[in-house]
């Protein structure tokens, strides 16, 4: 890990979901940057909503902080996800990760409130 690795986590909002005592799901985001970094549901309980409470709830705590508009990268598969929660795409790119692979993604917007 880098030096700088814990560091990271001071500005990062975490969110957990569970289900009767278990991990379904999580949610991390920098809102300081106005973006949700990553969105995991656990394949068994996906398209059970999850993945949508911990989206809105990254909504809620952006517009407690006045920030007017949420961006992601999105992977290709989950473009229909996020277009039905209101997030516009914005063009593709390739993500090149540190580790070597490139991941194609899109990039997405949604405006929380009019400016």
């Amino acid at each position: 890990m880098p030096k700088n690795f814990a560091d990271a986590f001071d500005e990062i909002d975490a969110i957990v979901c569970t289900h009767r005592s278990k991990l379904v799901g999580s949610g991390f985001a920098n809102l300081n940057i106005s973006r949700i970094d990553a969105l995991f549901v656990d394949p068994i309980w996906q398209r059970n909503g999850f993945g949508s409470k911990i989206t809105r709830k990254f909504e809620e705590l952006a517009m407690e902080q006045r920030i007017d508009e949420l961006e992601l990268s999105s992977t290709p598969n989950a473009v229909a996800f996020y277009e039905h929660l209101g997030f516009v795409s914005m063009g593709q790119f390739n993500y090149n990760h540190l580790s070597g692979f490139t991941l194609p993604s899109v990039r997405m917007l949604k405006r929380l409130r009019r400016r």
